[in-house]
């Protein structure tokens, strides 16, 4: 997982979220403060829970647990890489 990564860009991860680059969080709904991750918000706002009136919202939920899968896969959003260009 490069430091190049796009902001919103989920991959997998083999290993333990305590092993996790510090852009990268894993998909697990966890709610969060807009000002925690502004650039992530910007591009998936409240599509998976959380509220403008409360300034959150939600990562999506692919790990509900927040632990890797039987095979040790985690599925992770990143949270602080690149902003993707959008052509309008």
């Amino acid at each position: 997982m490069s430091p190049d990564s796009y902001t919103g860009s989920i991959s997998t991860f083999l290993g333990k979220p305590s092993q996790l680059p510090p852009e990268w969080m894993p998909c697990n709904g966890q709610t969060l403060l807009i000002t925690q991750a502004t650039m992530l918000y910007s591009i998936i706002g409240n599509r998976y829970g959380g509220s403008p009136a409360s300034q959150t919202f939600a990562l999506p939920s692919f790990n509900a647990n927040g632990q890797p899968d039987a095979q040790g896969r985690l599925v992770v959003i990143c949270v602080g890489g690149q902003y993707p260009v959008l052509n309008a």
